[in-house]
């Protein structure tokens, strides 16, 4: 049985909606590549929409609109509103995956410190890249997630950061690996988005950077060196 988690008023008739976990899934998978494309296009759409006249105004006719594409072609993809969030969602915290992903492989051999400071400046500019879209997203984060996780994306970002921690051990203090994941993941996460969202100034100065650099290592160093 579906839990109903809330209800939320989203087209522009102002009708009710019960939002399920099924509500938050594409109706069917594009198969091929003109598709794919289509749908890519109305997952921008809605990033548009959203960068530029926020959630509440954000419904299926306008992100059809601005995608360029019927309402019913929408729909035999996404059956509204939330479903196209969510796969932005997905496709932005992928995105992000990527970039660590990139700036890990390019940095590998690198010394402890220099290997922190190039991913907290590539997730730090990944966030002041799109600002505005980040704090929209934030305020339905927690929602879409704990109505539907993502755990593949959560496991791989972890496992990304476990590799590290568990590659440089010799020159942190003994760390329960699982643990000092945890608490890494979600401090630079929660921060970066915190910072988007309140006090983006902090993404474009370096402060903020510096200040997770500075946490990050004295954390997994303990004064052991």
């Amino acid at each position: 049985m579906i839990r109903v988690n809330t209800r939320i008023s989203y087209s522009c008739l102002e009708t009710i909606f019960v939002i399920t976990q099924e509500s938050v899934l594409p109706r069917k998978k594009p198969v091929q590549r003109r598709s794919t494309e289509l749908c890519a296009t109305m997952v921008e759409a809605t990033a548009r929409v959203l960068r530029n006249e926020g959630y509440e105004a954000a419904n299926t006719n306008r992100i059809a609109e601005v995608a360029g594409v019927s309402v019913g072609s929408l729909y035999q993809y996404f059956p509204g509103k939330e479903a196209l969030v969510y796969a932005l969602l997905e496709r932005q915290e992928r995105r992000q995956l990527q970039l660590l992903r990139e700036h890990l492989g390019r940095a590998d051999g690198s010394d402890l410190e220099s290997l922190v400071r190039g991913a907290v400046q590539a997730l730090v500019d990944f966030y002041r890249e799109d600002p505005q879209l980040a704090r929209v997203l934030a305020e339905r984060r927690r929602y879409l997630v704990g109505l539907r996780p993502l755990p593949e994306l959560e496991l791989a970002f972890a496992d990304l950061i476990s590799a590290v921690i568990q590659r440089h051990a010799k020159q942190m203090r003994a760390l329960d690996i699982e643990v000092a994941t945890f608490v890494v993941q979600r401090a630079v996460d929660a921060l970066t988005l915190e910072a988007a969202v309140r006090r983006p100034d902090f993404l474009d100065d370096g402060r903020l950077a510096e200040e997770l650099v500075q946490l990050i290592i004295r954390y997994v160093d303990g004064g052991a060196h």
